[in-house]
């Protein structure tokens, strides 16, 4: 009901990270929260949370994403992923290079974090001795070889992003690689070409319909084409999707009959 959802979310802002949120709990505002708790068998996990206002009753829209902070888990090759050989062979040539941005695009949840964890692997496997260091809201799994800070994106200081001032920083580290856990503003885009521009690998994700929608998402974040179309700038561009797998217990034959969606059956004919 719309009370429940209302009682809910001022709950939510009530017991939510004091960093992550400003001022008073305003209903018809939207607001994104964060929900940081240690589980009682010691597994740290971070709530993301979305709300906002419905029309035309004033109703809620709740959404929140559970993210396992800093989870060990056994870093999957990209072939476990299930990139193609020749997927993986360009894969090489953009992490072989010693800078330039490698991005990875896709939808919340497609799995981002996760390849660029196996990107990590891969570069250390191949460069045991060089400095890594990433800045990430919050840091999702630990990275062997990698020193992680977590950082939170304030909303009420807009002017002096933390995460913003964290990427800076780290270019006085002397590090050889940064990951960047997200790039989604203009100030932290703008850390990004500097940091790059400065002769340092960066590997980071982004929200993007596809992998060309990734130039128009850091145009509109200021960066300017001349800066993007420089040579060695950008080391690779990658879209990536999630595709749903066959259950091997339920799976039947293919019948066009089985499908209700004749616009469906029409693409799997093509």
């Amino acid at each position: 009901s719309r009370e429940y959802a209302s009682n809910f979310a001022r709950t939510v802002f009530t017991i939510a990270d004091a960093d992550s949120k400003s001022g008073t709990f305003i209903e018809s505002a939207s607001n994104q929260l964060s929900v940081s708790r240690v589980m009682a068998n010691g597994q740290r996990v971070k709530l993301r949370v979305q709300t906002l206002q419905a029309y035309p009753d004033g109703g809620f829209d709740i959404i929140m994403r559970v993210l396992r902070v800093g989870a060990a888990t056994k870093v999957r090759s990209f072939a476990e992923l299930g990139y193609a050989p020749h997927h993986i062979e360009m894969l090489d040539v953009m992490l072989s290079t010693p800078s330039g941005m490698v991005i990875i695009a896709g939808t919340t949840g497609s799995g981002k974090s996760t390849t660029l964890q196996s990107m990590t692997k891969v570069v250390s496997d191949a460069n045991p001795h060089i400095k890594m260091i990433s800045v990430e809201d919050p840091p999702e799994y630990i990275l062997a070889n990698v020193t992680q800070i977590p950082v939170v994106r304030r909303q009420d200081d807009k002017e002096r992003s933390p995460f913003a001032r964290t990427m800076r920083d780290t270019m006085r580290a002397d590090p050889d690689v940064i990951i960047v856990g997200e790039v989604r503003d203009p100030e932290s885009a703008e850390c990004l070409v500097a940091i790059v521009q400065s002769g340092h690998k960066v590997l980071t994700t982004i929200h993007a319909e596809n992998a060309f929608s990734i130039i128009s998402r850091l145009g509109k974040m200021n960066v300017d084409e001349l800066t993007l179309s420089t040579r060695g700038f950008i080391s690779g561009l990658i879209y990536q999707k999630l595709v749903p797998v066959l259950c091997t217990h339920c799976k039947v034959p293919y019948s066009p009959e089985l499908i209700q969606d004749r616009g469906l059956v029409a693409r799997i004919k093509e």
